[in-house]
């Protein structure tokens, strides 16, 4: 999933800037988030860079894993992105959004990317149980509501996918939350990618953006 940080570069960077001079100590962080920044804007090795300079261990929440699979993945390498995730002991993982995703999901993603469609759906239906079981406590939460209709679009359910994504947007615009509401479209232009329909994708991806 892309980041919601990916359409505020420019004002992100300034925040993080001011940030550190405020308090050094979180630099780290700063740092790591920059990372993935870049990695969204497709500056692989600038992303590389980052993440390679983050000290040992540092992963908080497993954000640092999930920017490294993220990496491995848009350099066309599963096998590397697999032993990322089996090093980590995290069954939940921060991903773009900025909230908690079940390991499954990551599982399913990798599993996707080497053509393992079995292995694939497995994951996806593992991670669609453990999402379905959040939203029966936030029933409204749009991020979690366009989480779902991704993982649904990828056990290719369209239908489902699609009314989710919809659903999503109804419940997290754009127009009353710039960043949750852009990490809705975000999600909801790769349903439509993966469901097939590529220039829809790329009609709300651009509105995301």
């Amino acid at each position: 999933p892309r980041s919601t940080l990916f359409p505020y570069t420019t004002l992100f960077r300034s925040v993080f800037d001011r940030a550190i001079a405020a308090n050094p100590a979180s630099a780290t962080y700063f740092q790591m988030m920059r990372a993935e920044i870049e990695l969204e804007k497709g500056n692989t090795k600038t992303a590389r860079t980052g993440l390679e300079s983050l000290p040992t261990g540092y992963d908080p929440d497993g954000a640092a894993t999930s920017t490294r699979i993220n990496l491995a993945l848009y350099e066309r390498d599963p096998p590397a992105a697999e032993k990322i995730l089996v090093v980590s002991n995290l069954e939940e993982l921060v991903g773009g959004t900025g909230s908690l995703l079940p390991r499954s999901w990551f599982q399913a993603l990798i599993a996707r990317a080497q053509g393992n469609a079995q292995k694939a759906r497995e994951a996806f239906a593992a991670a669609r149980e453990k999402t379905e079981a959040k939203l029966r406590d936030h029933p409204d939460d749009g991020i979690l509501v366009a989480q779902l209709g991704l993982i649904d679009a990828g056990l290719q359910r369209k239908q489902e996918a699609i009314a989710e994504g919809l659903r999503a947007v109804e419940l997290r615009p754009i127009s009353s939350d710039a960043v949750d509401g852009a990490a809705v479209l975000s999600n909801v232009a790769m349903i439509y990618a993966w469901v097939g329909d590529v220039d829809l994708a790329i009609e709300i991806g651009r509105v995301s953006c």
